[in-house]
């Protein structure tokens, strides 16, 4: 055992993360992870963005993730982050993952369907921050 994995489950982690492309920037680091593929026939291609800040703590600026996912992915490649049941749960550190469609004709079957809508002003009272410029990720090093 390997801090709570078996020898076969940290060789495959191992292994992923060898297969992984890292990009990084002054907050954040992702590794790309290539086309994970779910077990199903009718199933698309995703790629697995797994993100975290640099100083290790939480995020929860929805304009930076959506931001990481247009720039490794594409703007018009949806993407997921699954809460899921706790029999699947990982939560072992402050990094969030998200599952990006490889096509960007390909579209999740939820959400909103409107078009666009932005607004550096929430409606109703509420709060909006301005968009940020010049926080671009760069290719980062493969060296694990």
């Amino acid at each position: 055992m390997v801090q709570g994995f078996s020898r076969g489950q940290a060789a495959h982690a191992l292994r992923d993360l060898q297969r992984a492309q890292y990009f990084v920037n002054n907050l954040y680091q992702v590794a790309v992870h290539p086309t994970a593929k779910v077990d199903h026939p009718d199933a698309p291609e995703f790629v697995h963005l797994s993100i975290k800040r640099l100083d290790k703590h939480p995020i929860r600026d929805w304009r930076h993730l959506q931001r990481i996912k247009n720039e490794i992915v594409g703007p018009e490649h949806e993407g997921i982050e699954i809460f899921p049941a706790e029999s699947r749960l990982a939560d072992m550190a402050n990094q969030y993952h998200l599952w990006v469609l490889v096509d960007p004709e390909e579209r999740i079957p939820t959400g909103f369907f409107d078009g666009r809508m932005v607004s550096d002003v929430a409606p109703e009272g509420g709060k909006q921050r301005p968009h940020e410029e010049g926080t671009h990720l760069t290719t980062g090093s493969k060296d694990i």
